[in-house]
């Protein structure tokens, strides 16, 4: 019983900081920092994608003696377009027009103080991607198959350390929330994205990723071994775990 305890809050643990590591280093990851401009200290994060139309863009500050300006656009030929930012308290805010969902928008922070101008990120555009909103109900799915599957398929590695009683039977509990996660989920939240429900047909290429496929076909490659196998020679569960892993943080398409 100890044992058991000891190798799910491992594998809790493992799964955890494979997902932190992965929000991290995501390209989409926000933009955030703090800086003084002056004496006053100011603290941002600029989103890479929303699935806001009228999306917000603020700037946290500890002063009233700021202002600023939005700048964007649709395309990088395009001249800027600005937008003064409001004041409300100790923040200052700004909505960008309406943007149709799969669009791409350009947009940087422009801060007056002291009868200067501060850019926003520093030296940087961000790029921002306009989603379709993904209900609640949809992401717990996402997350639930995604994470769910991985998190078996690292308890089943750590299995080996117990002489494998059980992990077969764990492993395939993991192929079963994949390949919802291949099948159903994954291409669902996509087309969400996209605004495609009810309006379009996305393409194949688009509703299946690669990611989601290599670690199903990783997954079922791996129970065949297993089954095959008769006898404790090899760790291929860790291995395949390794791959699986390997695969969530290097193929992102």
């Amino acid at each position: 019983m100890k044992n058991t305890f000891i190798l799910w809050t491992a594998s809790i643990i493992i799964t955890f900081l494979v997902g932190y590591f992965y929000n991290i280093t995501d390209s989409k990851h926000p933009i955030s920092s703090s800086l003084f401009l002056g004496d006053n200290k100011i603290t941002y994060k600029f989103d890479k994608v929303t699935s806001d139309k009228n999306y917000k863009v603020m700037i946290y500050k500890d002063t009233s003696k700021l202002s600023g300006n939005v700048l964007w656009r649709l395309n990088s030929p395009d001249e800027w377009k600005t937008i003064a930012m409001k004041d409300s308290d100790k923040v200052l805010y700004a909505y960008l027009p309406e943007i149709k969902p799969v669009s791409k928008v350009q947009y940087k922070v422009l801060i007056n103080y002291d009868n200067k101008t501060q850019q926003l990120p520093p030296q940087m555009i961000v790029d921002m991607k306009v989603i379709g909103k993904v209900d609640g109900s949809t992401m717990g799915l996402y997350y639930f198959t995604l994470f769910g599957g991985m998190l078996l398929a690292v308890r089943s590695a750590l299995e080996y350390f117990r002489n494998n009683k059980n992990t077969k039977k764990i492993f395939l509990f993991s192929i079963a929330l994949f390949f919802a996660y291949f099948i159903a989920v994954d291409p669902l939240k996509t087309t969400l994205e996209l605004a495609a429900l009810n309006n379009s047909v996305p393409g194949i290429t688009q509703l299946f990723h690669l990611h989601p496929l290599m670690i199903l076909l990783t997954s079922i490659i791996t129970m065949v071994i297993l089954f095959s196998l008769k006898k404790k020679v090899l760790p291929i569960n860790i291995i395949s775990a390794v791959i699986i892993i390997l695969i969530f943080l290097l193929v992102r398409f």
